[in-house]
This record gives structure tokens, sequence and C-alpha cells, in this order.
């Protein structure tokens, strides 16, 4: 295969522990003639592709639309890409196999076939969802999406119900750049047990932890608080001794020093490399961040108090105020602009569970105080 190899971590666990077929590792379904299935080898052993088949059920159809016979040996670890022949050339760099057959849409099924065995699926057989199924903002058109990492088999029970969230990462439209490689290790890392942050992103300095979470005793830390409300001291003392003690050991952050704390404060549960965009829900590698870079797809720092309201430079301590700093695409967040948040009357285009209009942007609910 022409794609580079992950080998699967399987940290001391036996042989046997590994999936015993291929899945679907990644779908792109990008603008134009930018699709791709991405199919992943999980096992200890290279697989024959002869027999192995996708079908592209249409429309809610029950009979396969287009039909992609695979060839070829599959090393373990290694991946498999069919792609569109007229697909975007960074696609077809990594890809093994093109077609000139009918592509699919956001709302038409995929079933990855051996014989008469079904060994994955994707969607939903039998349904059409509309324009895409959508489920906790993530959603299957105009996205690149990747099998997360905790995934180890595919679905075999085609026609079952499809939420997409649970085992899919969402990225932006024609996002390419985990196409290639699969990591299915399951590895739950991050930077929690980690002294500093160090090279977490790009053109990010280090960055010392300011506390650790894991010795925080809340007893101790607002004990002098507590003294003042057990003396029944007037509402003014008791609401200065809790001014005292969360001011205390403040640490004031460079601008350039947010890049490296949100990779920290807005990590990705389901996948450490990465963070989630605030008002997106898209799930994007820390490295992929606007320092230096000029991506439109990569995210940036989002003031979700507009800075232009009290605090115009970063001379301020509260323009570099990660409490509302978060990361967001660079599309996205210059839409938000310094628009107040309110009821607002029209979905956003590139993020649609957000709506704007022109004097004010509406935050999508999951993220709603």
């Amino acid at each position: 295969m022409k794609a580079k190899i992950l080998l699967p971590l399987v940290l001391g666990l036996p042989v046997s522990a590994l999936a015993d077929d291929l899945f679907i590792s990644e779908y792109i379904e990008g603008s134009s003639n930018n699709k791709a299935i991405e199919i992943y080898n999980p096992t200890d052993t290279a697989i024959d592709l002869t027999g192995y088949r996708l079908e592209i059920y249409s429309n809610g159809g029950t009979s396969a639309g287009t039909t992609i016979a695979l060839s070829g040996m599959l090393a373990s670890g290694d991946v498999y890409v069919v792609a569109d022949n007229d697909a975007d050339s960074a696609i077809l760099a990594v890809t093994d196999q093109t077609s000139t057959s009918s592509f699919y849409n956001g709302d038409d099924a995929i079933l990855l076939v051996n014989g008469t065995a079904v060994v994955d699926s994707f969607g939903q057989l039998g349904v059409d969802p509309g324009s895409y199924w959508e489920s906790n903002g993530v959603r299957t058109q105009n996205r690149t999406l990747v099998r997360k990492a905790s995934v180890t088999a595919g679905d075999i029970v085609p026609d079952d119900a499809f939420d997409v969230s649970l085992q899919w990462e969402q990225y932006s439209e024609d996002y390419f750049a985990n196409l290639g490689a699969h990591n299915s290790d399951g590895d739950t890392g991050g930077g929690d047990d980690d002294e500093d942050l160090t090279d977490v992103c790009t053109n990010c300095p280090d960055l010392d932890k300011v506390a650790d979470a894991a010795t925080f005793d809340p007893v101790s830390y607002y004990a002098p608080v507590q003294t003042e409300i057990d003396a029944n001291s007037p509402l003014e003392f008791i609401k200065m001794a809790l001014n005292t003690v969360i001011s205390a050991d403040h640490t004031v952050l460079s601008y350039s020093e947010v890049w490296t704390a949100l990779t920290e404060t807005d990590e990705d549960p389901a996948n450490p490399d990465n963070v989630v965009l605030f008002y997106s829900g898209i799930s994007l590698p820390k490295t992929s961040n606007q320092s230096g870079v000029n991506n439109d797809d990569f995210w940036n720092r989002e003031h979700i108090w507009p800075n232009s309201h009290g605090f115009s430079s970063d001379s301020y301590e509260g323009y570099t105020d990660i409490h509302h700093l978060r990361p967001e695409d660079v599309t996205v967040n210059g839409s938000r602009g310094n628009l107040d948040f309110d009821y607002s009357d029209s979905p956003l285009a590139e993020a649609p569970e957000n709506r704007i209009d022109g004097d004010s942007f509406e935050p999508r609910d999951a993220v709603k105080g």
C-alpha cells in the first residue's frame, strides 16, 4: 500500500485481543469530487482483499447503486484508501484504488462486505435521513470523519440506528491530513500527567502548568471564606474574603501562551491529540492552529467576550484571560466578530447549529450557559 503504517499498540494485551476483520477508518464527503473511504486492518496478519467490496446505497435504497471490488493485500496495521478518480491531489497522493463509479453523498449508506458477510457499515441501510445523518453536532455531509481510536471492530448490522457521534470524530470539509494512516491503539493520553506543555501546537511556546488539579483541596482553599461565614460576618466581608482567595496566585499569560493553554483546557476527551471547537463542535488536531499559518480551516483564539468591549489590546490582562478564550475555526471566528450574544435570526452557514443576524450571534445550544 502507498500509505504509511501506524502499528496498533496493544499495551500488553494478547494477540487474540486484536479485532479479526477490516473496518472503515475514515470517511471523506467533501466539496465536488472529494470523496474517499479509508479501510483499516486492525488484525495481526495481512489480509487478501479478494472478495471484499464497498457497496453504496443511495437515498434510503436497499439495492447497491455502486459496487467497488477491492484487490491486493492489506498489511497488518495498514490502510487501504479508495477515492473518486477526480478527487483532490492531496487525496490521490495516498490513494490505493481510484474509481470512476458514482460515489456517495451525505445521506447514503456504505457497506464493507466480504463475500456475503457485512464486516462494517456506515449510515443506516434502508433509511434516507434527508441531506445527512447528524447527532450531537457531528454530521455526514461536507465533513471528514475519522473513526475514534477506541473503535476496534466494524458495525456488522447495517440497518441498526446510526448515531454518527458515537464512533466518529468530525473534521471540517476538505480536511485530508489524517488520510493514509489510522490510530487504533485506544490511547487516552494527553497532557494531564505532564508537569508542563511542550510542543503541543504549531509555533506555540512551552507552558508550565499553573496548578495540579489532583492535589486541589477545596476545604483548605476556601477556609478563609468559611471562617467569615461561620462568624456571621457581613456579606461585604464574605465577598472580600472570597475575592482575596480567588485572586491569589494568578498567572498572567501572554497572548502566544494562550495557544498552548487552549490545547489543555479544550482537549477533546475522545482524542487527546485534538481540541474541540467551541461553536462548531468539530474536533481538530492541536497542531492545526492558526499561528503563522494562513488556513481558514484551522482554529483560532476566540474571545467569548469580545475584546472590543473593554480590552482592545494584549496589554490588558483580560485580553489573555483563558476563562473567556476558546478555540474556534477561523471562518466561524470571523463570522462572529464582535457581535454580542442574543437570540438571532438565521443559521450560520459554516456551523448551522449557531445563528446570526446583523447585530447578534447565538451560539449552539450545547455551549449556552
